[in-house]
């Protein structure tokens, strides 16, 4: 039997063109066909056709509404709650709701119109619905405006339903009014729905990414081509802030497919998250070609001071530290120290969480092409709009000429946000003078990564008579380029012990810092957790029962509690 070796995608593609020689299906529960809205597998193409009615949404002489979404897609449904935002306000039926990605260059270029393009912090839902639904609304006004004016009524006597508007007698589709309603200008801006009057939003709609996704057709930046794209591996020192010091090309210049390296060039002694790292790049006419040749090149790298710092070396300072007072303090609640000296029943328990790296489904890739009028731009990120920027400073163009195009995104977690990977197909493709593709390995992903930093914790507990905490000391050791990951969810925990005092120690990392899904809160909540687990036990209280008494007057964490029980 002959092996073969086929990708997932290749798979899928294959098996729907065989006619009947298999066919993969799925379902959801409840939800009929029909309802079910896509999005093209090149989401940065907007449909030909279509009404501009605002930045946010077109919609055509059928009636269909296209939205356009600022943010990245990286699983989380970013494509369907913004179409759903403005859906609601709208008021459209969602089978006739499309999506694509926004421009980023729109965006830089015509006065913010997105307000805001990132993606992270889990503030999409959270803190930019408010502007979303409000280009909803606003474009519902003005559709019943035009219908208004050639009515003859006034915009309150017209009601927008299911992309239709009426007024007595008179009768339009969205779709016969969009041209009108383009060039209707509100005096006013209107405010968007109380949430008991949606319609449509809290309700189940599958995403609109599911059929793309299901099929292998959805476009990531490892899947884009350009014509006469090329291949880069790339490689920066496995310690990190080290620095390049020499390599040999002509060990591998003759190698099949071979091209270029490119030394990348990093241009500040202290590294922020997405500036230009000091590494060496291999160019080649196929992935595998160039990845084999970087592999083989001679480099010599110089290690830098972070040499001589190594996970042994902060695990012993950091137990060091967590036996001392901190410089770092903060009394929340009074000064613990004398009732936990005066107890009997003292309640003590250590903590760590190690450096963890993102590690998402997709390697870091990113596409770059240059030419004289404009630079083209696929990459991974969850900010186009700072992706955009990281670019144009690379190449020493206005932002006006640099074009990012919004993919599908295979993870994010924070890394995403400022990634270095456009940086250096930028430089590389501007080297060769051709469009080039970068893909990170997984081996540099890990070497590379912006880390959620390691964190060790010490916590003492005084216990009442009736078991509870009457007395708390925490003590962190975390990274001293972020301190604040060692305060997140300790310093602001919401369990009201009469008498807390946090304190903060930080060690000395070479390790750069990233935002790896919350900055803090995760590791920082695994520890105040466990330990709130050992004061209950300890006082022989159930752990529910004991977190409900110890936020009593916190309406919101009672609201969740109680659903425990």
């Amino acid at each position: 039997m002959t092996k073969m070796d086929i990708s997932r995608r290749t798979f899928i593609h294959t098996a729907a063109a065989a006619g009947g020689g298999m066919i993969l299906g799925f379902s959801i529960p409840g939800i009929s066909p029909a309802l079910a809205r896509s999005v093209m597998p090149e989401g940065w193409k907007d449909p030909a056709g279509g009404v501009e009615i605002s930045a946010w949404l077109t919609i055509d002489t059928d009636g269909t509404v296209t939205v356009r979404v600022p943010h990245t897609e990286m699983g989380q449904g970013a494509l369907t709650s913004v179409a759903m935002f403005i859906a609601e306000e709208l008021d459209v039926p969602w089978k006739d709701v499309k999506a694509v990605f926004a421009s980023a260059n729109r965006h830089i270029t015509q006065g913010e119109e997105y307000v805001n393009m990132s993606t992270y912090g889990s503030n999409l839902v959270r803190n930019r619905h408010p502007h979303i639904l409000q280009a909803g609304a606003s474009a519902r006004e003005r559709l019943k405006e035009a219908a208004a004016l050639q009515w003859g009524v006034a915009r309150s006597a017209v009601t927008a339903k299911q992309g239709v508007l009426s007024a007595g007698a008179n009768k339009g589709t969205y779709g016969e009014f969009a041209s009108a309603a383009a060039a209707v200008s509100l005096a006013e801006e209107p405010k968007a729905k109380e949430y008991l009057d949606w319609w449509l939003l809290g309700t189940d709609v599958p995403r609109m990414d599911v059929d793309i996704k299901t099929d292998g057709s959805a476009i990531y930046p490892i899947d884009v081509v350009v014509p006469g794209m090329v291949y880069a591996s790339v490689m920066s020192c496995p310690v990190p802030n080290g620095r390049l010091k020499s390599y040999d090309f002509d060990v591998i210049k003759n190698r099949p497919g071979v091209i270029q390296a490119v030394a990348l060039t990093q241009v500040k002694d202290k590294l922020g998250t997405s500036d230009q790292m000091s590494g060496i790049a291999v160019v080649a006419d196929t992935f595998y070609r160039a990845k084999t040749a970087l592999e083989l090149m001679p480099v010599e790298w110089d290690l830098g001071e972070g040499v001589s710092l190594s996970t042994k070396s902060m695990e012993a300072e950091a137990q060091g530290l967590l036996g001392m007072d901190a410089e770092h303090v903060e009394e929340v609640r009074g000064d613990p120290r004398p009732v936990l000296a005066a107890s009997d029943k003292i309640v003590t328990a250590d903590y760590q969480r190690p450096t963890e790296s993102h590690v998402t489904m997709e390697p870091a890739a990113a596409v770059v092409s240059i030419t004289k009028d404009r630079v083209d731009v696929w990459s991974k990120t969850q900010t186009v709009q700072g992706t955009l920027m990281l670019v144009a400073d690379q190449l020493g163009r206005p932002p006006g000429d640099i074009f990012v195009h919004g993919t599908s995104q295979g993870g994010g977690f924070g890394f995403g946000s400022a990634h270095p990977a456009p940086r250096q197909a930028a430089e590389i493709a501007q080297a060769v003078g051709r469009p080039v593709k970068v893909i990170w390995t997984r081996e540099e992903d890990l070497a590379q990564a912006r880390t959620r930093p390691p964190v060790w914790g010490r916590f003492t507990a005084a216990l009442g008579s009736d078991g509870l905490p009457t007395a708390m000391l925490a003590r962190t050791v975390g990274s001293s380029r972020k301190p604040d990951f060692a305060d997140r969810a300790i310093v602001d925990q919401h369990y009201q012990v009469p008498n807390y005092r946090f304190e903060r120690h930080a060690i000395k990392s070479h390790l750069p810092v990233g935002y790896n899904r919350a900055p803090g809160t995760n590791s920082n909540g695994f520890l105040i957790e466990q330990f709130a687990d050992e004061m209950a036990l300890a006082g022989g209280w159930d752990p529910l029962d004991w977190r409900i008494k110890m936020t009593e007057g916190n309406e919101r964490w009672q609201r969740v509690l109680a659903k425990m029980k």
